[in-house]
């Protein structure tokens, strides 16, 4: 028999799909590799792009901004002045992301081809919420469309682009195939003094047709509309409209296709049928030469219009159309969920989610500010989401997670649990951001982590320094004991500073105040101060609180201090007192009772015996020592 098999194998960054074909099951199954690839996600494949990174860092910059200045604003709230400025920032990013895509692209690439459309289309979009409900109304809103086809529309600039180039090489402007079409996209997005001068370049200029278009380009009143002059507007239409109508352009067809635009002559569309791409661009010019009054509750009846003059080629609205329409349609909601259907990532829509509703913008019925609310958090935390599954993005998404007020924290939690705690770099970053974002739980499951890791790699002095961030008392007393259990058997404690600057933190554990202690006794040793670490090491002795089986230890050093090459007397009779007290309960434990508590074996029982036996001697002597001296 032949099968295939399917290994699977994955984390929350990619997965890894093993295909093979297996020849028999029995009585041994046995078979060939066939091939193994990995699947990755397509936004954390962008999110490995440098432009997107970049346009993701320099973002996110703007957005903790926009946050910080209205929470501290009066009534935090925003002025309109303050979120176009935060707008054009967004724009200005996203734009710069998009020429960075197609200025380091090596070689033809679909997904970065893909990605620069989506982008184009989103500035298109931002440029349009920008102009319909973040800068202030106030002139008319055919000029400001004139300004946002400018923006977008940049068909005519690439076209005059190549006209200049062929005239350097030589070559007549008026010759070249682009060179109408060029003009009619100038005058129809509202640009007519850049029409009039590409025109200025034609060889027959001076002719009375040219001389007479140019007249009227030159006159063109776009600022008439501003001041709310409809009246000299439609003059100038009116003039248009004549000198049409007196034949001033039959003997030149395309300086007749001029005229109607500007005149607001139907008979345009027909002319310019091959030369529009798409219905947005005969939108801008429908707008101002056939509706100059047009109000802005008007838009999407011209919209409208505008599609059906030029129809998408299939019949179907992509999803970039739908959120035209809806925009200019006023129906904000619908526009972005249009949005979210044809943007690569959650990041378009988040942001400009976030900044509609601080500009105020009803993006629900009348008074359902809870839909806002949760619209932008459920955003929010996709796009935060989305940044958290990435391996050096997740920083950032946890900003965006923060600035949820609802479920943010149980986000940020839930994210953090599952970041693998694998190098301790990665843990410091992760202690900061619970420090930032005051998740105590989650710091202190970190620590833990990272000093059980520690423990087991053998680091126990570095463990200390976690679990004393852990705040764990059992914790802190259990690796206390590793230290010290393992100074028995190396004699070195190891280099433990941090003892020395615990402050109240020594008091999470009983033995850690006798570890600190302890490092207290050997720094006086070191120092020669033997009288002060006489009378610590006894204090500690007597106070029982180390391990049992570091006693050994304890006596250990006592027994050095007992018998000083020299003779002192280090233990006073008062303390010697104490130390022979303590060694009888000690005695009793161990012999009597034969308790395991401070020895691991019968050998061990017997050294320690022997041990006690001699400090029991050293003591006695020492107390002979003390009772003479006093």
């Amino acid at each position: 028999m032949n099968s295939n098999s399917i290994a699977l194998a994955g984390n929350h960054e990619s997965m890894v799909v093993s295909l093979s074909k297996i020849s028999q099951l029995k009585p041994q199954k046995t078979g060939a590799h066939v091939g193994s690839f990995e699947l990755v996600p397509l936004t954390q494949t962008r999110f490995s792009n440098p432009s997107v990174r970049r346009l993701i860092i320099e973002s996110h910059g703007i957005f903790v901004n926009l946050q910080a200045q209205t929470k501290a604003s009066v009534q935090e709230q925003l002025g309109a002045d303050e979120l176009v400025s935060f707008s054009r920032q967004y724009r200005s990013v996203l734009r710069s992301a998009c020429l960075s895509l197609q200025e380091t692209a090596q070689g033809p690439s679909e997904d970065i081809a893909l990605l620069c459309d989506i982008y184009r289309g989103g500035e298109l979009v931002w440029s349009l919420v920008e102009l319909l409900f973040i800068q202030p109304q106030g002139g008319s809103v055919a000029v400001d469309l004139v300004d946002w086809a400018q923006l977008n529309f940049t068909q005519a600039d690439e076209y005059t682009c190549e006209i200049l180039k062929a005239a350097e090489s030589g070559f007549r402007p008026d010759q070249q195939p682009q060179y109408w079409n060029a003009a009619w996209l100038f005058v129809l997005s509202g640009r007519c003094e850049d029409a009039r001068r590409l025109l200025l370049s034609h060889s027959r200029k001076d002719d009375a047709a040219f001389r007479s278009i140019d007249e009227l380009l030159k006159k063109f009143p776009l600022d008439a509309l501003n001041r709310d002059d409809v009246s000299a507007f439609s003059d100038w239409q009116e003039e248009v409209g004549s000198r049409l109508r007196n034949q001033h352009f039959a003997s030149y067809p395309q300086l007749e296709t001029i005229a109607k635009i500007l005149a607001g002559n139907d008979a345009a569309w027909g002319d310019l049928r091959d030369v529009i791409d798409s219905w947005h661009e005969a939108f801008v010019g429908l707008a101002l030469y056939f509706h100059p009054k047009l109000r802005v509750v008007e838009l999407g009846e011209v919209a409208e219009e505008a599609l059906r003059l030029f129809p998408v080629s299939n019949g179907s609205l992509s999803s970039l159309d739908q959120t035209l329409l809806a925009l200019l349609e006023m129906d904000v909601l619908e526009a972005l969920r249009s949005l979210s259907s044809c943007s690569a990532d959650w990041w378009l829509v988040s942001h400009l989610t976030d900044l509609l509703i601080k500009a105020g913008a009803q993006l629900g019925p009348t008074g359902d500010e809870a839909t806002q609310v949760d619209l932008r958090e459920f955003l929010l935390l996709e796009y935060g989401s989305s940044l958290m599954a990435h391996d050096s993005l997740w920083q950032i998404g946890a900003d965006y997670l923060s600035w949820c007020p609802r479920n943010g924290r149980a986000y940020l939690e839930a994210f953090f649990d599952k970041i693998p705690v694998d190098r301790e770099h990665k843990a410091l970053k992760l202690m900061s951001a619970c420090a930032k974002y005051q998740l105590d739980s989650v710091a202190t499951s970190v620590a833990r982590q990272m000093t059980v890791k520690l423990l087991s790699a053998g680091r126990i002095n570095i463990a200390l320094g976690w679990c004393l961030q852990a705040k764990d008392p059992a914790l802190v007393s259990f690796v206390v004991e590793r230290a010290l259990l393992e100074y028995g058997q190396s004699g070195l404690l190891g280099s433990l500073h941090l003892l020395e600057h615990l402050g109240d933190n020594a008091f999470i554990s009983p033995a850690l105040i006798f570890l600190q202690k302890y490092h207290e006794f050997h720094s006086l040793l070191k120092a020669g101060e033997l009288l002060k670490a006489g009378q610590l090491l006894t204090d500690l002795i007597v106070s029982k609180v180390a391990p049992r089986k570091f006693w050994k230890v304890l006596f250990a050093d006592a027994l050095l201090l007992l018998d000083p090459s020299d003779g002192q007397v280090i233990i006073d009779k008062e303390a010697t007192y104490q130390l022979i007290e303590l060694l009888q309960s000690v005695t009793t434990e161990v012999t009597a009772l034969r308790s395991n508590a401070f020895v691991d074996s019968d050998a061990d029982r017997n050294e320690f015996s022997e041990q006690m036996t001699a400090f029991r001697l050293a003591l006695f002597r020492n107390l002979g020592k003390a009772v003479c001296l006093s």
